[in-house]
């Protein structure tokens, strides 16, 4: 692949969601810190078309660029693309090579693709984000005990993701924001390239992926998208509409906040919601708040008479655990190193109150 086809595909791939004129990926491939010359992108866009690898679209009196994903060729040049970033990320010599050599020595029947997420920054601040696409959700124990094994040998954190193809399809194509469709602009494939498109081909986004820090979200977006999932007490004011959140980046977002209320909003968001207990250890994890997350999961699990709901929370504590070692204590807020001054009977009435356990 020459260097022009591998720009003009990593700057479209970053945005799924929207097309490009050839003025802005022009200066798209310009922020990626490339040169890129109008006429040059220009040629190159038009026999990517000739080629099937994008299409055009005509918007008024503007010709806007989207990847053809549904054309074979798309996805054996999208796996091209990736093989030239991952050799670009490596030879910028940040000392990463052997980490992510020990990350693709985890094999696992049920993986189907690995990536690491903001690979630059991530190298700066010596972390780690890694999402792990696969087939069952019974490969994450193995997965999350064989991160935690390199994590210690790099004395460097690591933040993994781990989503089965069909979860992650669903959050490309939900409304609003979450995680997957962030993770898109800015990652590497280590692992199964082809495959990796090919599951994104099969759901490609259709909404903006913005990026949401959760320490910046406010207590009047917490109160919108905690009326969304069915907690309505905190406030008597008329809400305005905010930006729509998924609920585990909500339940964090709680957790950020000094405020006891909201602490107990997120446990009944966990008791009364479905929630993606690995994306919340990912969360919990990134930002700090496993210990929190971990008091309220078991809590909630202890309370709840949803047998289902009880299953899965266990599960959830097992990963958990894997990255946190429980101290001796007869509470659950002491064995997750917790300060509450909330009774479990407080916040089992409160539970019932919102039809949570």
């Amino acid at each position: 692949m020459d260097s022009t086809t591998y720009r003009v595909l990593y700057a479209l791939s970053r945005r799924l969601d929207r097309g490009q004129s050839i003025s802005e990926l022009v200066r798209s491939i310009k922020e990626l810190g490339y040169t890129a010359y109008y006429k040059n992108i220009y040629d190159k866009c038009q026999k990517l078309k000739e080629e099937g690898t994008i299409k055009i679209e005509k918007t008024g009196m503007t010709s806007l660029l989207y990847l053809e994903l549904t054309h074979p060729r798309t996805i054996d040049e999208l796996a091209s693309m990736e093989l030239m970033r991952k050799k670009e990320f490596l030879e910028k010599d940040n000392g990463e090579e052997q980490m992510l050599r020990d990350i693709e020595s985890i094999r696992d029947i049920n993986l189907k693709a690995t990536a690491i997420i903001r690979p630059e920054k991530n190298a700066k601040l010596n972390t780690a984000e890694i999402l792990f696409i696969i087939d069952s959700d019974l490969a994450s124990e193995g997965l999350c005990r064989g991160i935690r094994e390199i994590s210690k040998k790099h004395n460097k954190k690591f933040y993994p993701l781990i989503l089965t193809g069909g979860e992650f399809k669903t959050m490309l194509q939900s409304e609003g924001y979450n995680q997957a469709k962030e993770m898109l602009k800015d990652k590497i494939v280590m692992e199964n390239q082809s495959g990796f498109w090919r599951i994104v081909a099969q759901a490609p986004p259709t909404s903006p992926a913005e990026e949401i820090e959760p320490r910046k979200i406010s207590e009047q977006e917490l109160y919108w998208n905690l009326e969304r999932f069915g907690y309505t007490s905190l406030t008597t004011k008329p809400l305005e509409k905010s930006a729509d959140l998924n609920i585990e980046t909500t339940i964090i977002g709680c957790l950020l906040k000094d405020d006891g209320r909201l602490k107990e909003a997120a446990a009944v968001l966990i008791g009364k919601n479905d929630i993606n207990i690995r994306l919340l250890l990912y969360l919990g994890l990134k930002y700090g708040r496993l210990n929190m997350l971990g008091y309220l999961v078991e809590s909630v699990k202890g309370l709840t008479k949803d047998d289902n709901k009880r299953t899965a929370l266990g599960e959830g504590l097992t990963l958990f655990n894997v990255f946190h070692s429980q101290l001796t204590s007869n509470t659950t807020a002491g064995r997750w190193g917790i300060d509450t001054r909330t009774s479990a009977q407080d916040l089992l009435e409160t539970l019932r109150k919102y039809d949570a356990a």
